[in-house]
């Protein structure tokens, strides 16, 4: 019966102590209140998280008035509020994990300054699966790659 239950309370501890040192290493935050008490890192806007959808997800437009483009549009305003000064005029948009929605946020962002009549220029760097061309239809045989690798000018 001892046997048993060392087993049974080991049984317990052992999943216990592994998702304790997963959720140290490797956090996750569920949402805004968890990441505020975590951290203490600004948190400029929220994008909606929508339904996935044909690929293309401009939401920014003129005249557009969605939700997700007035998220957008107060980002910006957010934004232009933090930043210190007339030189700050690169915004960096990363993450490490594919499938956040750094291409999303990026395009959409630049749209929402584009409209405001600034000069925008989106570079993206991601080596592996390139998709902000395919967001604003243009041909992704050329990029910062080939431009790098010095095979085009």
């Amino acid at each position: 019966m001892l046997v048993f239950a060392f087993a049974f309370i080991l049984g317990l501890a052992i999943p216990g102590v592994i998702i304790f040192i997963r959720r140290m290493l490797f956090p996750v935050f569920s949402d805004k209140e968890e990441l505020q008490r975590l951290t203490n890192v600004p948190i400029l806007g929220e994008i909606c998280n929508a339904e996935k959808s044909d690929g293309n997800n401009i939401v920014v437009g003129e005249n557009v008035s969605t939700p997700a483009a007035e998220l957008f549009r107060l980002l910006r305003n957010n934004i232009a509020f933090t930043r210190s000064g007339a030189d700050s005029k690169v915004i960096l948009v990363t993450s490490s994990v594919s499938g956040e929605g750094k291409t999303f946020v990026a395009a959409n962002l630049a749209l929402t300054y584009a409209l405001m009549g600034k000069k925008v220029l989106v570079i993206g760097m991601d080596l592996r699966r390139p998709m902000l061309a395919h967001q604003f239809h243009l041909d992704n045989r050329m990029g910062v790659t080939t431009y790098l690798s010095g095979q085009e000018k």
